[in-house]
């Protein structure tokens, strides 16, 4: 899959990543203790959206990911803007253009069987202090509104298609 040219967004991919009686794995950012989120990251030029999200797993979590069974993309993104003063910030930290203004979220969905451990303090990336396995209407609680719409929106999806499935 090509990622489209978006100039004013940067490409990111998140993945929901669910225990198999389905908690799902949610992160607190270090340097904002009480944000919480999903793992997720920018995709370099070359990998596709599984690929980035995947990577940006292991960076953040050491989560192998050969252990993400059942990944599946969500055929949709979701966008959001960075504040203004935020904007010169992000760009400098992640190398890309200053005039680019938010994100836009590819999600991918995969589950970690039970056996598997995480220890996020040995992943490479330090971005995150803890890690915790909600409940996703729990998580929700924790998730800022602007990312929560865009998590809604991708089990909503990923709900229906389950249903759709012929087994």
């Amino acid at each position: 899959m090509t990622l489209p040219k978006t100039p004013l967004f940067r490409t990111v991919g998140g993945v929901m990543l669910f225990r198999p009686k389905g908690k799902l794995l949610i992160l607190e950012d270090a340097l904002k203790p009480g944000e919480w989120e999903c793992p997720q990251g920018g995709i370099n030029p070359g990998e596709s959206i599984i690929e980035g999200a995947l990577r940006e797993l292991y960076e953040e979590t050491a989560i192998n990911p050969e252990h993400v069974q059942n990944i599946v993309q969500v055929p949709f993104s979701g966008q959001y803007i960075w504040r203004r003063e935020k904007r010169f910030e992000y760009a400098e930290k992640h190398g890309i253009e200053p005039d680019t203004i938010g994100v836009d979220l590819n999600i991918i969905i995969g589950t970690l069987p039970q056996r598997v451990k995480v220890d996020i303090s040995r992943a490479k990336d330090k971005e995150f202090a803890s890690h915790k396995w909600m409940s996703f209407s729990d998580a929700l609680k924790r998730i800022k509104p602007h990312k929560g719409r865009i998590y809604t929106e991708a089990i909503q999806w990923y709900r229906q298609r389950e249903k759709n499935t012929p087994v």
